[in-house]
């Protein structure tokens, strides 16, 4: 469980251990790191999804980001074998990033080009507006170890 500050100011919450695995390494960081910067820079301009929905509209409890909390990393589907590999993350906006318990009010797919991380972010996908409160006691207890190891970006 790791969290990182982006130049932009927004957290992005990793809410699990060693997150990349065998592949733990700068460079893999670094690239999970730029495809979610590049989408906070996207969904923060209201860019559309691939469904052509603007953040503003289809999530605005959850907009603009302040915090990404990234429940998976890249990876298939476990509900449709047809949708391109992707990021899992609950966007949280600055009031419900400030709340207690935090809250969310977006869980968005986020794709990385030819379905590969290492080719830099292509979309995203609203998956639902929904609100998650993160008031699970094991979610809570993950989410504050994260906060409590932040990192520094990978040059």
């Amino acid at each position: 469980m790791a969290s990182y500050e982006l130049p932009s100011g927004v957290l992005i919450v990793f809410l699990y251990d060693e997150p990349f695995g065998d592949l733990s390494s700068d460079v893999v960081i670094q690239q999970h790191l730029e495809v979610l910067g590049s989408f906070v820079s996207y969904y923060n301009a209201n860019g559309r999804d691939t469904a052509g929905k603007s953040p503003s509209g289809a999530a605005a409890h959850a907009y603009p980001a302040a915090a990404l909390v990234v429940s998976s990393l890249h990876h298939r589907s476990n509900h449709s074998a047809r949708e391109q590999q992707h990021i899992t993350a609950y966007v949280c906006s600055r009031i419900g990033w400030n709340l207690e318990p935090k809250r969310s009010n977006a869980c968005v797919h986020i794709y990385s080009w030819n379905e590969q991380i290492d080719q830099g972010f292509s979309g995203y996908w609203i998956k639902n507006s929904n609100s998650n409160t993160f008031k699970s006691p094991i979610v809570g207890e993950k989410l504050q170890r994260a906060l409590d190891n932040q990192r520094e970006l990978p040059l």
